[in-house]
């Protein structure tokens, strides 16, 4: 902790893991953030929706410079391991230095994006206390970046008041990114039938933990198995070989994070018993061998369920629609990038499965560079979903953030670079979502480019921020500044 305390990034980031601040629930990061700038002077406003925007005087000498944005968002993505005791609106997220990287325990970290908010705190603290130089600042923090981009979608144009935008929620250190994908989420809702059990069924539950999960934009390239396709391949098998009749399906989580668990309720014929455990492990073995190298541990389980009996199930027909839609709902990348080398263009992912009791809802998320390509993985996953007999509702998405090569700020920041590490910094676009595409509608004028430290498995619970990598970040940003 002494050591955490010394550096003024942690330190603030410290602070920050102590608040509750999860996705459309960020009244108290947001009460933390005005308290804070009170107690130092510092102009602070916020919004209708919750958006904070500092106002932070030049240090010495540099009064005369353009002023600058430095934006990061204030929520976090709430993701826990099966069995961790953990409640994400009233508890501090726990971590801990596990060498070079700080680790949460069990749970996300939070580091996305609560590094780029303490960096752009400790960038007002370093400069009050004479550490640090810079021109006029305006800090910016949005709310609800990861679940919906209202913070960015209701942000006015008097809470982007500078033409230079440095947003601080980038995930690789020594890249400076000057584009981003756009996006939406596509949710379907599937009325099902719900017949009787019937007599000599035995009651199943099926699990599949393990999985690696990650961003469904910046991990989506790697090919992690999605735990919504793995749990309906095998129970298309189940059903076929062993008489498996679902009674309630749910898997994944968040719409923005590939989906790493699942869990299948259902009966099959008590003398099929045996037969769908020797099913489950030849199945596991052939998925382990198409994800060796890619995924550590695929852990199925089944479990026979003796003290809750399973009343209900799904008709045959509702089974046939649920299982046969999600096998056929496209996921991973659809398209790369013709123009810019190692970008995925276009991808989809199918997120997450709930059951409540007639009703199944589907949640799923399209990203793509161009406008075109949205719309093909839009409607490539509304007609699977509809085939089901689905009615399917999608948002109203958020623009991509086109790249401009030829951005002052990005020459001003790749020459700040080389000067502090004496090597080129690398110039990306990424296929992650970004809020610049929407600060964009609402100043066009606006040069921007998004930095950050190394973060990794970002959106689940192995989330993890490489501590070197923060302190090269650190004086990067301080010689753009």
């Amino acid at each position: 902790m002494k050591e955490i305390k010394s550096n003024p990034v942690l330190s603030i980031f410290d602070e920050i893991t102590k608040v509750p601040r999860p996705s459309k629930h960020e009244e108290k990061i947001v009460s933390w953030l005005l308290k804070w700038a009170e107690t130092r002077g510092v102009e602070a406003r916020r919004d209708a929706v919750g958006n904070v925007l500092m106002t932070v005087p030049a240090t010495v000498g540099k009064e005369g410079k353009e002023p600058t944005i430095l934006q990061a968002h204030v929520d976090m993505v709430c993701e826990k391991r099966d069995g961790v005791q953990h409640d994400f609106m009233t508890d501090a997220i726990r971590y801990k230095i596990d060498g070079d990287w700080m680790r949460s325990e069990g749970t996300t970290l939070g580091a996305d994006d609560g590094i780029g908010v303490a960096s752009a705190l400790a960038v007002v603290e370093e400069g009050r206390a004479g550490r640090l130089s810079h021109g006029p600042l305006y800090l910016l923090f949005t709310i609800d970046e990861e679940t919906g981009l209202t913070g960015a979608y209701a942000l006015g144009s008097d809470f982007l008041p500078a033409k230079r935008l440095i947003n601080l929620d980038s995930e690789d250190d020594g890249e400076i990114f000057i584009g981003c994908a756009g996006g939406c989420t596509t949710t379907a809702t599937l009325k099902v039938g719900r017949e009787a059990a019937g007599a000599g069924k035995l009651g199943v539950c099926i699990t599949l933990k393990g999985l690696h999960g990650g961003h469904s934009g910046g991990d989506i390239h790697i090919g992690y198995a999605n735990a919504v396709q793995l749990m309906a391949r095998f129970a298309n098998i189940a059903e076929e070989k062993c008489g498996l009749r679902v009674s309630t399906f749910d898997a994944g989580g968040l719409h923005n994070a590939i989906a790493r668990e699942a869990k299948l309720v259902g009966v099959v014929p008590a003398e099929a018993r045996e037969a769908l455990r020797v099913e489950l492990n030849v199945f596991a073995a052939e998925v382990e061998s198409e994800y060796r190298g890619v995924e550590d541990v695929i852990d199925f389980d089944v479990e026979t369920l003796l003290d809750t009996p399973v009343e209900t199930v799904l008709t045959a027909e509702s089974q046939a629609a649920l299982i046969g839609g999600l096998l056929a709902c496209p996921h991973g990348v659809l398209a790369n990038s013709h123009e810019i080398e190692n970008l995925v263009q276009t991808s989809t992912n199918l997120a997450s499965v709930r059951t409540e009791g007639e009703t199944v809802r589907i949640v799923t998320s399209q990203r793509s560079m161009i406008a075109s390509g949205h719309k093909w993985a839009k409607a490539a996953v509304t007609s699977a979903l509809k085939l089901m007999g689905a009615k399917v509702e999608s948002s109203e998405g958020y623009p991509a953030w086109q790249p401009k090569p030829e951005s002052a700020l990005l020459k001003e920041a790749c020459k700040a670079y080389k000067e502090q590490t004496g090597d080129e910094a690398k110039v990306k676009a990424i296929h992650a979502g970004l809020e610049c595409g929407l600060f964009l509608e609402k100043n066009p004028s606006l040069d921007m480019i998004s930095v950050g430290p190394t973060l990794r498995a970002v959106h689940t619970p192995d989330e993890s921020l490489y501590l070197p990598s923060l302190e090269r970040f650190w004086n990067f940003l301080k010689a753009i500044l």
